[in-house]
């Protein structure tokens, strides 16, 4: 589903709006929420806010391995700013848990039909018994990672590094968003793997990270209760804040790093 919105809030006449492209999972529209209170929203908020206009379009909910098709038909060069939260449905518990594992004709899925709302069911719950059972999964979990055996964390990298590749040239205006946590054990174990590969690979190809495990944790008031994977609006404000805040500082980083450029080049000597 994709869908193209102008901001709401109030904007100075005659400012270029900033275009800024969302792709990714149901996080990123806040479909749980009532409109305006997604992070990306917030996020946008607060540019507004600063005296900036801006212009939005997303797609959303998208698959890890759909972005890079969709990339394809999109002209990058007309956004100011590319937001990626994806890759969620590959850190869930699939409906056999045996799916996450590698067999000898492993190749990495076609389709990805689990988001995370979708899949919540699978090992959440307050009882002791799924409590249990999800921790005896995340052990097994970990034991199968250290032999590099589980193959939704391939399939991850195979994507991602996909998408990042075509993305590259663009890495300064791209911002990749790590997994959000969950509260189920197993599906938060997998997506602390998927943290780490996203900050390795977005190291790996110049393009900026945002940590969202920094900000959320696995806890009950993450979420919008103890069964459901989706994040609470505060959550959700949370994020939109604190990536305004890494936006901000990257922007700093960039103007700097611009002028150091200009300042190098003209002390560079002269042909005659």
């Amino acid at each position: 589903m994709m869908f193209e919105s102008r901001s709401k809030w109030p904007t100075k006449m005659n400012t270029k709006h900033l275009k800024i492209l969302v792709i990714g999972g149901s996080a990123a529209q806040g479909d749980n929420l009532s409109a305006g209170n997604s992070f990306a929203e917030q996020f946008a908020r607060r540019i507004e806010q600063s005296g900036q206009p801006v212009f939005m379009e997303y797609h959303t909910p998208i698959d890890l391995n759909k972005v890079t098709n969709v990339l394809y038909y999109l002209n990058i060069h007309r956004y100011d700013l590319i937001l990626l939260q994806m890759g969620h449905s590959f850190l869930t518990e699939p409906g056999h848990f045996s799916e996450l594992l590698i067999r000898k004709t492993h190749q990495p899925a076609n389709t990805m039909t689990l988001l995370p709302e979708e899949s919540a069911f699978l090992t959440h719950g307050n009882s002791w018994f799924n409590k249990l059972k999800g921790q005896v999964k995340k052990g097994f979990l970990h034991t199968l990672n250290s032999v590099n055996r589980i193959g939704r964390l391939r399939d991850l990298v195979y994507y991602l590094s996909d998408a990042l590749h075509y993305l590259q040239p663009y890495g300064y205006k791209v911002v990749l968003l790590t997994p959000v946590p969950d509260q189920s054990p197993v599906n938060d174990w997998l997506r602390k793997q998927g943290r780490a590969l996203f900050v390795r690979m977005g190291e790996a190809y110049g393009i900026p990270v945002f940590d969202t495990q920094t900000h959320i944790k696995n806890g009950e008031e993450y979420f919008e209760s103890a069964d459901d994977s989706r994040l609470s609006g505060v959550s959700q404000e949370l994020l939109g804040s604190e990536l305004y805040e890494f936006y901000e500082n990257l922007m700093i980083k960039q103007r700097r790093e611009a002028v150091a450029r200009s300042s190098f080049r003209r002390r560079l000597p002269r042909d005659n």
